[in-house]
């Protein structure tokens, strides 16, 4: 269990067990009561019921998981993170899509790319098509955000102080530092299926690090080996959009976000 405790600290704390369920209930407790749902009410004594060490049938684990805590939920989930930091790459035009693959490849400790390529399909499987692409429909206009604000930097349309703190954030959901983290949780889920240890008893701050994907402390604005100031090798001010356009663009779309960037809120 050492290496995935060790997992789950490379991605930060999170608030205890106790206070998140007793902060779910308490969302949901005036929810359930104007919904005349039932199961609302059910799931809002789980929830309280939880802190006290009571397991209601409503959260209760199913009986049917998939084998081995290297097929588990958490791990596909940074599989998941993985293959979006994959299409950032691509639509940031910092990287081919094979490349982007190599450097998950070697993050996850894997010999070749060619079982990465089969990730998407078998998440769709998992989680639904649906979740599937809006994860990395998300990651793609992440990336052409990115490439979009740098060409903008390279005309010279914008002063790098106003674009610093989106650019930090986008680095800081997608960039190689983040991917290292998330690679961490993944080989330690796979280090102890090995030991034949279940992914169900996985280690709780691991699995809600990749659950929440909570955002890095960000020390460098160059997480993703780029300055801030990078040219873009074609830019030239003869190159660039209209000026009003850019200038549109820059008061319009440039507001930092104060979210998280997570796998379910995309």
């Amino acid at each position: 269990m050492d290496s995935l405790a060790s997992g789950g600290s490379a991605l930060g704390d999170s608030l205890p067990p106790e206070t998140q369920q007793r902060a779910l209930a308490a969302l949901l407790r005036p929810i359930a009561r104007i919904s005349h749902h039932s199961w609302l009410d059910d799931l809002v004594l789980a929830l309280d019921a939880l802190r006290f060490g009571e397991t209601h049938p409503i959260v209760a684990p199913s009986s049917s998981r998939l084998h081995g805590y290297k097929q588990g939920r958490t791990v596909w989930l940074a599989r998941l993170r993985a293959l979006r930091s994959v299409e950032f790459q691509y639509q940031a035009k910092l990287m081919t899509k094979e490349s982007a693959l190599w450097e998950v490849a070697s993050a996850f400790k894997r010999r070749d790319v060619r079982s990465l390529k089969n990730w998407e399909k078998r998440a769709e499987e998992l989680f639904g098509s649906a979740f599937v692409g809006e994860a990395l429909s998300w990651a793609g206009a992440a990336g052409r955000r990115y490439r979009r604000i740098q060409d903008e930097l390279s005309c010279g349309m914008l002063e790098k102080s106003a674009a610093a703190r989106e650019l930090d954030h986008l680095e800081g959901c997608f960039g190689s530092a983040r991917l290292q983290r998330i690679a961490q949780v993944y080989n330690a889920g796979n280090e102890s299926g090995a030991r034949g240890e279940s992914g169900a008893r996985g280690n709780d701050k691991a699995r809600a690090c990749v659950l929440t994907g909570r955002p890095l402390q960000h020390g460098s604005p160059t997480t993703l080996g780029l300055p801030l100031d990078v040219r873009a090798p074609s830019a030239s001010r003869g190159d660039c959009p209209r000026r009003s356009q850019l200038n549109a663009r820059a008061t319009g779309a440039l507001r930092p976000r104060t979210s998280g960037c997570t796998i379910d809120a995309v």
